[in-house]
């Protein structure tokens, strides 16, 4: 893939970034989706009560291990 000059710029670290213009991908994405399916899309938004559950456990697991 050859890349116009101007689209490359180092850094002082070596490090090269492309620079595009063409916005963000998973927000372009995202809005596609949802202009397409956005009612179905909206119903599946929500709060999901076990995950409260996975949290404790997870950071209970945690601090009993680092005990």
């Amino acid at each position: 893939m050859k890349m116009d000059p101007q689209q490359i710029m180092q850094t002082a670290a070596g490090q090269k970034f492309l620079w595009v213009a063409n916005g963000e991908p998973h927000a372009i994405r995202r809005r596609e989706i949802l202009a397409k399916y956005g009612e179905q899309v909206r119903k599946l938004y929500g709060y999901d009560h076990k995950t409260a559950w996975v949290v404790s456990g997870t950071h209970n697991t945690s601090i009993s291990t680092a005990v």
